[in-house]
Formats: C-alpha cells, structure tokens, sequence
C-alpha cells in the first residue's frame, strides 16, 4: 500500500510505513504522504513549475526511471534534477536500469541546480513488467481495455525511447487484435471491419491486414452469400490480375486444406499465386452464373473467360461447347457469318468430322428457303452453293452449284439473253461450256479437234468447211468481197482488215449451181 492511498483514511498524526523492497528500507512520515507527486514526464513537458517548487522549498515525490548512480548520488532518466540520498536511506546494490523509483523529499535549488534532498525511495518493477502485470487483470473479451492499456504504455515508450517497452505494446496489441479476429472467426462483414478498423488505427502491418482481408473474403466465398466479391478482392487484394503459371506453390496442400494459414505461411509471391486462384475461383462462378441454360451466350462466356481467366480452359471450353450446341440446334436459321463462325468453332474443338454434314444440312435449308421456281431463286441457291464450295472446298457443293447454274440457263435461254449470258459466263468460270446443243467440260472441249466447227466459232476462229453464215456469225461482215467465176465453180475472197496492214482472208467456193449460202471455206490466211 503506498502513501498516497494511505492518506485517504489516516488522520495528520504521524505515521510510519516500513516496506522491504530489494535490500532497500523505506520509512515514510506522516507530512511526506501529503507531498505533490510527480512524474518525469511531467517536469520534462514544463507542465510543472519546477523552479518554483524548488524556490518554495516543497517536499515532492517524483516518480520516474532508474538510470544509474554517482558515488552516492542516482539518476532518473531524463530528470533536470540531482537526487542526493539522506544518510539515512540506505541504496540497495541490485537496482536495474528501468527499474520505476519514486523518490521523495525536499525539493531545493543551489544557485542554478535544483537538488532533491531524498528521504525516501521506493522501488518497483519496469515499465514492460508493469505492463506486463496490469495485462494479466484484464479480461481478455475486452479487447478495448487491452487497447487502451496499450496506448497508455505506447507514450512512456515514446518519452523514454524503449524499443523492448515499444515491442511489449505492440504484443499487447496484437493479443487484442487476435481476440477480436477469433470472436469474427467466419463473419466476413466481421473480418471486413475489423481489417478496416486496424488500417485506421496504424499500429498493425500490411501482411497482418492482408490475412484478415484474405480470410474475410474466404468465409464470404464458403457461404456463397456475397455478390460482388470479385470486386472486393480487386479491391483488396493484389495479385488477383496476375494470371498463375503451371508450376504448383510451396504451400499448395495447405491451401487445399486451410486457405488462411497457407496465406499467412507464404511469401509476397506466393500470397500473389494464392490470390489468383481464390479470384478465379470466385470469378469463374460469377461468370458461368451468368450461362443461359440454352448455351446461347456461351461463346459471349468463353470470350470473358479468355480475357479475365486464362487458365480455365475446362471452363472456357465448356462454355464454347454450350454455345455449338445451341448452334447446331438452329443451323437452317444461320446466316453466312453465323455459319463460318461455328464451322470455326468445330474446328476449333477438333470436331471436323461433323462440318460437312453441318454445312450441308444448312445448304439444303437455303435451297427449301429460296425455291421460289423462279429463275433468281435458282440462282440464289446456286450462290449458297458455290460460296460453300469456295470456303471449304467440297466438290459436291460445286456439282450442285453447276447443276443450278444450268437449270437457271435454261431458264433464260429464250426469255432473258443476257441474263442465259452472264449465266454461261459463270458456268465457263467453273469449267463448263455450251456446245453442240449441250453443256461440256472443259476436259471434253480439250479434246475436240482444232478444225472443230462450233468450237472455232466459241473461240472466234474461222476453220475449213464453214459456211458464209458461221464465217459472219464469228467476224462479221468483211472489209470487202473478190468474186471469181469459172466454169464450173463460183470463188469469193472476203477480206477483213487493211489489206496493206494485217488482216485476215477468208477464200469461200460453191459450184455454179450450188446456192450462195452452201459455200464453205476453202482456205484462211492472215496477213501480217
């Protein structure tokens, strides 16, 4: 029990307190238990008048810490003032720097030096054991009270410069700290507030901070509960945007088992690698939340998947398969984006097998489509076919192509010329050429002889054996015309061109009694 308790129940009379603490005998009289008390702390502030007391000659006790001794003389660190014992107090020898003493007696000044005559010295424990002792009482539910304890020790760290006294509070905090995480254990609202609320504070490190963010976010993913949490591990979290290599971490079985303790096991790297994956996790769920149950957004899907999350490619293939199947279910419906897109996609998918039967099914569709029996819906049907062809190189499109083509010919053969022309046009593109009544490869004109009639008109070549009439279907009218009569035969000379420059000379005959129009060419020349 010390004085100034004492005092609250004892009347002026004198009175005498013996303690033994160490090797040290305290006696204490009456009108010293009355004396102002004082801290170092306080005297140092110039919160207290010092000089004043000392004018005044007023018994004080000061309390402060042992920094060491003179001859007969001790210090208290950082006390402007010499503390010189009365023979009567007796020092003990096992006094420890830090030590708390309170000291009492006459405060008197000696010209410029303030002197404490001291008749009384009472020694007790350190700072960090105090701290260490009051900790012990408090109840440990009460995470404020260790708090404040705390930041009552937090400023005699400060004042003296004690790191070991600075470590203790920062233990006692932490021990607060760690009450109030375990009674949030599993509310992530909780974990969240309380990572908030020791950024604000300052006292705790950012690895601390993290876990308690990292758990917060993992009891929220376990319920599944939160929307959002993507955004809050964005937030929170770095590492989330740094996609994972192949390799595994040091701390991956832990993870599986507890992803806390693995996060706070790791270092910053794999705390990144950690990260990502609870990101993905919680992404991925968000994103393939979002699938229509019919697959129709599935390629939208896999595209986000690709761009956020790379390394689902399960998922990513998963997504991309829903969105085929919705495909294949409307192939007639498709339109010819559409429909390149998916052969794509299956090829993409390794599914080439079924791309000719996809493309077909879907040409079949756009024939029925068109097959309107008219000549633009066969050549609108013949356009599906040969753009299929021209994409994906089937020769059976190519074939239905050119049977369209033909039926479409014969349709404008008598009712629309130059349609029947552009028609042939596009048929001699694919290899195919009128002739003699009927449609020819060009492996079959290749093997017609030069002299062929109908194929030199094609070619616009006059041959042997051509009447007057083939001669001006392929070159027209002649520049001039020679006629010569014999005996028996009439000979004519049709000369096309200059007959100075080039030019061609067609020589025609025909018996005297033969028609004009059964002549046939005898001979071609050109001139040069």
């Amino acid at each position: 029990m010390n004085c100034e308790k004492q005092s609250s129940f004892l009347t002026h009379a004198a009175c005498r307190l013996t303690r033994i603490v160490g090797v040290a005998l305290v006696v204490c009289q009456a009108d010293s238990c009355f004396a102002q008390t004082l801290s170092v702390r306080e005297i140092v502030s110039d919160s207290v008048d010092l000089k004043m007391l000392a004018d005044r000659e007023k018994t004080v006790h000061i309390s402060g810490r042992y920094d060491g001794r003179l001859g007969s003389r001790i210090r208290l660190a950082k006390l402007p003032v010499e503390v010189v014992p009365q023979r009567s107090v007796t020092l003990p020898e096992n006094m420890r720097t830090g030590q708390r003493l309170t000291v009492s007696g006459l405060l008197r000044r000696t010209r410029d030096i303030i002197v404490l005559d001291t008749s009384r010295i009472s020694i007790g424990t350190t700072d960090v054991e105090r701290l260490a002792s009051r900790a012990q009482q408090l109840r440990q539910n009460q995470p404020s009270e260790m708090y404040a304890l705390a930041d009552e020790f937090q400023e005699l760290a400060e004042f003296y410069d004690d790191q070991e006294l600075r470590n203790a509070v920062q233990s006692l905090r932490l021990s607060a700290f760690q009450n109030q995480r375990a009674a949030v254990r599993g509310d992530s609202a909780g974990l969240q507030r309380l990572a908030e609320s020791a950024e604000t504070r300052g006292f705790f490190s950012e690895d601390l901070i993290a876990s308690v963010r990292f758990e917060s976010v993992i009891a929220a993913a376990k319920t599944g509960m939160e929307n959002g949490l993507s955004k809050r591990i964005q937030e929170s979290l770095p590492g989330w945007n740094e996609p994972s290599k192949a390799e595994p971490f040091e701390h991956e079985a832990l993870y599986l088992r507890d992803p806390v303790s693995a996060f706070e096991a790791s270092d910053e790297r794999q705390r990144r690698q950690i990260v990502r994956l609870v990101y993905r996790r919680v992404r991925l769920a968000e994103i393939l939340n979002q699938l229509k149950t019919d697959g129709s957004n599935g390629l939208n899907m896999a595209d986000q998947l690709q761009k956020e999350l790379p390394e689902e490619t399960a998922a990513i293939l998963k997504a991309r398969e829903a969105f085929v199947q919705y495909r294949l279910q409307g192939v007639p419906t498709l339109n010819r984006r559409q429909l390149e897109d998916l052969v794509e996609l299956l090829t993409m998918l390794r599914r080439e097998s079924g791309i000719n039967s996809m493309v077909t099914e879907w040409l079949q569709a756009q024939e029925r489509r068109l097959e309107n029996g008219q000549l633009d819906g066969v050549l609108a049907s013949a356009e599906e076919y040969l753009f299929a062809w021209e994409r994906w190189k089937t020769e059976a499109w190519r074939q239905r192509a050119v049977e369209l083509l033909k039926r479409g010919w014969g349709m404008a053969r008598d009712t629309a010329p130059q349609e029947a022309d552009a028609i042939a046009k596009r048929l001699e593109q694919l290899g195919w050429t009128h002739l003699r009544g009927q449609w020819m490869t060009s492996q079959d004109v290749a093997n017609l002889p030069g002299n062929d009639i109908d194929l030199a008109m094609k070619e616009g070549r006059v041959v042997k054996g051509m009447s007057p009439a083939q001669v001006l279907a392929t070159l027209g009218e002649p520049s001039r015309k020679v006629r010569l009569l014999s005996a028996r035969l009439v000979s004519e000379i049709w000369i096309y061109g200059d007959v100075e420059g080039s030019g061609i000379t067609v020589h025609l005959e025909r018996g005297r009694h033969v028609p004009s129009d059964k002549a046939a060419v005898t001979l071609v020349s050109r001139s040069r």
